[in-house]
């Protein structure tokens, strides 16, 4: 692929952060995947955008990003990637987007940050137990365009007889 392949994937990535946050997480995960299900349930705004950690978008940012090396968490990136939160600050980012009752979540941030990130850390290394696929399930014709990533796009249906 040339520079100019490269250069239209980072503007488009820029475009689509810049739209609203990004939930970047790991769409080999069931239990990731039904996250983002859930998700798509109860949001109110459908401003949300998702890629994944494999994709495109993902990579990208985990480039920007060092400090990120090796991460295997949901990661919520806002401000066109200038501020990606991971573990349990994704967790309440994600809270907080949801509003309603999920804005309750917020009393773990009386926790300290040590002890939300482990209890996180438990459930992402049993989240496996609960299942895998090998791709994330294909959006809603209405979603489509908020995943980030080409392959999380379903193929336009063809004409039957």
């Amino acid at each position: 692929m040339g520079a100019g392949a490269d250069a239209d994937t980072d503007v488009d990535a820029a475009a689509a952060a810049q739209r609203g946050p990004i939930l970047i997480y790991d769409g080999t995960c069931a239990f990731c995947n039904g996250l983002v299900q859930f998700i798509l349930r109860h949001e109110r705004r459908d401003t949300l955008r998702f890629a994944t950690l494999a994709g495109d978008v993902g990579q990208r940012i985990l480039e920007r990003h060092p400090e990120l090396h090796g991460v295997d968490s949901a990661l919520w990136v806002e401000d066109g990637g200038a501020r990606v939160l991971s573990r349990s600050e994704a967790a309440l980012a994600v809270g907080r987007y949801l509003g309603g009752v999920w804005r309750f979540a917020a009393v773990a941030r009386g926790l300290p940050r040590s002890w939300r990130d482990a209890l996180y850390d438990f459930v992402a290394r049993h989240r496996r137990a609960l299942g895998s696929s090998e791709a994330c399930r294909l959006p809603r014709p209405g979603d489509r365009a908020r995943f980030l990533d080409p392959s999380s796009h379903a193929p336009e249906p063809t004409p039957s007889d």
